[in-house]
């Protein structure tokens, strides 16, 4: 597996900008899993294939969360997750959660009530409001460490992922695939929190897609690549 990502890495690099291109990826002041030291988290992303690859090493249990901006209207980005687990304690889920900024037109759907971990100034997002994981598109969503995927997205209550049945144990790595649709720019920058080991019962089960392979494999060299040339 090692060799194969290393090989596909050297097909992408000339379509592959650092964290000075657009869109932009950072880190939201509630964060609170994510080490922000620039050495273990930055972004690249791949214009052409409209990719953007994230790495992050965790050392907390709480939310990690980013924020994202720049991204063209009605675009498919394809996000590729390499979480390097350093909280200590084992995964055995990773859930996400996409939120909108709070105060806009398209607020009227949203349930009255927002979960405890939704920062100030952000709200969940509805099945309205142009922002979600890409849903009805049929784009991979995909985990190496986790073999399951539930959604749900097609209430106003949230657009929400689960990866689950697998373990990340401490000093581990989980890779995450799945894509990003925004069409309207009041919901820019949006959130997304990633919340290990959360779970929640009303999440309906959907088919996880098959990878692209190879264009998966090849963002995961690149950033193994990087964390190499960095340590």
């Amino acid at each position: 597996m090692n060799a194969l990502k290393t090989a596909f890495a050297a097909a992408l690099l000339a379509g592959t900008s650092l964290a000075a291109a657009q869109p932009i990826v950072t880190l939201h002041p509630s964060n609170v899993g994510i080490n922000p030291d620039p050495s273990t988290f930055y972004f690249m992303f791949n214009n052409s294939a409209k990719r953007i690859a994230i790495n992050q090493t965790w050392t907390g249990n709480g939310p990690g969360v980013l924020s994202f901006s720049g991204l063209a209207l009605g675009t498919y980005y394809e996000i590729n997750i390499s979480a390097f687990n350093s909280s200590g304690a084992a995964w055995s889920r990773m859930a996400l959660e996409l939120l909108d900024p709070a105060g806009n037109s398209n607020d009227t759907l949203d349930p009255g009530a927002q979960p405890a971990f939704v920062p100030v100034g952000f709200s969940t997002s509805n099945d309205g409001d142009g922002l979600s994981f890409a849903q009805g598109s049929s784009r991979p969503r995909f985990s190496y460490e986790f073999s399951k995927v539930l959604a749900d997205e097609l209430s106003d209550q949230r657009d929400f992922l689960d990866f689950y049945d697998g373990i990340v144990a401490p000093r581990q790595q989980a890779w995450l695939q799945f894509s990003v649709i925004n069409t309207s720019a009041e919901n820019t920058p949006f959130l997304l929190v990633q919340r290990p080991n959360a779970f929640s019962a009303t999440v309906v089960p959907v088919p996880a897609a098959l990878p692209l392979l190879a264009s998966g494999l090849a963002i995961f060299g690149l950033i193994a690549r990087r964390r190499k040339q960095a340590a």
